[in-house]
């Protein structure tokens, strides 16, 4: 395992310094006047219209004839052929993880082929630091949606189409309400060997996820003494009560997945009597209910319920197919009912952007939710330092 784990990480590291190194050589200060040149032409970045005429782009769309995709879900097929027949625009796309839709991107890019008109994953500190800031990457918003986005979200700077998360789940066969209060709770002796998450060491929202346990140190160490009724006492390689969290949850011997389908499959499958809990993305909640598994989130979990990551949708430099990816993007923010596009998103553990589309039922608004959201700064920048500690403690 953890010979496995090293080879993930020097690979990880690996990779962000290629990309550190490919930023130094391009230069974010000045646009290139080719890209500058792009943009007009397809009317995107500073050059998008105040109004915009659908009509038109629909035209335009329809005339390219295809939009080449490349996603981080799955879920892009359960509307995939209603899009197609709607405006006979073609869907050509990829089903990859967050970490291989950037190297696969960034390759292309590099080697000079910009055949990918549309990407959407997570995982935005590094989309930010290493696309966005060097001209790989541009947002786009159509201007209705922009107008009923909460504010928070406008001026990021890629279009944030839904909110995920990660929260516990635990097993309803045999807990008639969550058996813990506290993440402090999962170091317990307890649940030694009772913790089943995907891999964080995977990369994506699952690493930034446990990182910010560390940027919350404060929070988890008034959370230790609420929990055991004394003050937190930290062992000699950890500065903080966040990395002491992490220290003793490696120590419980946590059990790690390749997915998050095969994490809440472990701790929802019937028949079990001694089931382990589960941190998970809340949208798995839609696995469970189609494989009939029995499990429930928690919602009310001390320092904080659940960590909020963003999911961008963005269009790569010198993208052929822009009016068919701004189409897409439009349809894949929905509208005030849900829309085709973003119904398979609104679900249990999503959260739309949008203020007009209705929460799904079992599930609060996030602005009412004891959540910490995702810091892009702070993660690009301490990420590594993180996977390092975590590294020693395996």
């Amino acid at each position: 395992m953890k010979k496995t784990l090293l080879i993930v990480l020097i690979l990880l590291i690996g990779s962000a310094m290629l990309f550190a190194g490919g930023a130094k050589e391009q230069s974010a200060s000045k646009m290139d006047p080719a890209i500058d040149a792009w943009l007009k032409q397809a009317q995107l970045g500073p050059y998008q219209p105040a109004t915009e005429n659908w009509d038109e782009i629909i035209k335009a769309a329809q005339a390219e004839g295809e939009i080449v995709l490349y996603a981080d879900t799955s879920r892009i097929s359960k509307f995939q052929e209603a899009f197609e027949k709607e405006y006979g625009v073609k869907i050509v796309y990829s089903d990859i993880g967050a970490a291989e839709i950037k190297e696969k991107l960034k390759k292309l890019q590099d080697s000079k082929i910009y055949e990918v008109d549309v990407i959407t994953c997570g995982d935005t500190p590094e989309l930010y630091a290493e696309f966005v800031d060097f001209n790989r990457l541009f947002k786009y918003v159509p201007r209705d949606v922009e107008a009923v986005m909460f504010d928070q979200f406008k001026n990021e700077k890629l279009g944030i189409q839904r909110l995920g998360g990660k929260m516990i789940a635990y097993n309803t066969e045999v807990y008639s309400e969550c058996p813990v209060d506290s993440w402090w709770d999962l170091t317990r002796p307890e649940w030694k060997g009772k913790l089943i998450m995907k891999d964080p060491m995977l990369g994506g929202s699952d690493m930034n996820n446990m990182a910010m346990f560390i940027m919350h140190a404060d929070e988890m160490e008034k959370a230790y003494k609420e929990e055991f009724g004394k003050k937190i006492v930290l062992s000699k390689d950890c500065p903080t009560a966040g990395h002491e969290f992490i220290k003793q949850l490696l120590k419980n011997d946590i059990i790690f997945e390749k997915g998050g389908n095969d994490a809440i499959e472990g701790v929802g499958a019937k028949g079990q009597k001694n089931p382990p809990l589960g941190i998970i993305s809340p949208s798995k909640m839609r696995v469970a209910e189609e494989q009939g598994l029995n499990a429930a989130l928690a919602w009310d979990v001390k320092p904080f319920s659940t960590f909020l990551n963003q999911t961008a949708v963005a269009v790569p430099v010198y993208a052929k197919h822009p009016n068919a990816a701004k189409l897409f993007i439009k349809y894949f923010y929905g509208d005030e009912k849900g829309g085709l596009g973003f119904k398979p998103y609104n679900t249990i553990g999503n959260w739309s952007i949008r203020k007009d589309v209705k929460v799904p039922e079992g599930q609060k608004p996030f602005q009412e939710i004891n959540a910490w959201k995702e810091d892009g700064d702070w993660l690009y920048n301490n990420v590594i330092i993180f996977r390092d500690f975590w590294m020693k403690n395996m």
